[in-house]
């Protein structure tokens, strides 16, 4: 605690399963059974949602055609709905924003680009790779290792990121002539050259990675 708030702490009053954080850590009930406290508010607050969200749903999509109102009647049927908001991780603008101490930061928890990319299982097996070849390049000196990975690396995930954000408007379209184009372009995948130029400008993976030798 003293580390992280410099010796204060912090008392804040609210629902629980509305505050921003990363974790809730609460004392177990006297039956120590679930339904009370955190064990049983949070799975409520779940459910509620999940009903505000199938309203809403309903609301915006209910004529939208398709398979929106198989989907919607899905939605309305279950007991419950995970909705969430879709986000990126950025640990910060300064180098060695990745590391603190022995440790550091590796795949989604250090530089997630979000479903809007993807990857994200080959971006941690590249950086773990990147990260124990510099371990073992510098020994017992783990500081310089860690800054040398994120040093590697991190310029590489950034362009990820950043290109991720640039693909949002095609994932969800913001009218129905967005959509259209959108749709139009995608068919235009199927065209040898067309796909070509488009993997060009950002499918293909372009890092030089180091070789480190023999790890044994």
């Amino acid at each position: 605690m003293k580390s992280l708030l410099g010796g204060r702490v912090v008392v804040m009053q609210g629902d629980i399963t509305e505050m921003q954080v990363d974790a809730v850590v609460n004392a177990a009930n006297s039956s120590l059974l679930g339904g009370g406290g955190v064990a049983g508010v949070a799975p409520r607050a779940v459910n509620a949602r999940g009903r505000t969200v199938a309203r809403i749903g309903a609301e915006r999509f209910g004529r939208s055609g398709w398979e929106c109102p198989e989907i919607l009647r899905r939605l309305d049927e279950t007991e419950r709905c995970y909705f969430g908001r879709m986000s990126q991780i950025h640990r910060g603008a300064e180098r060695g924003a990745w590391s603190r101490g022995r440790v550091t930061l590796v795949g989604d928890a250090a530089s997630c680009p979000s479903l809007l990319a993807g990857q994200g299982s080959s971006l941690a097996m590249t950086a773990a790779y990147v990260l124990a070849g510099e371990l073992k390049r510098a020994g017992e000196d783990y500081a310089s290792a860690f800054m040398r990975y994120e040093d590697l690396f991190r310029p590489f995930v950034e362009q990820k990121q950043k290109t991720a954000l640039g693909n949002a408007s095609s994932f969800a379209p913001a009218s129905r002539f967005q959509l259209f184009v959108r749709n139009r372009a995608m068919s235009l995948f199927g065209w040898k050259p067309v796909m070509k130029f488009v993997a060009r400008r950002g499918l293909i993976d372009r890092i030089a990675l180091p070789e480190y030798g023999d790890s044994g």
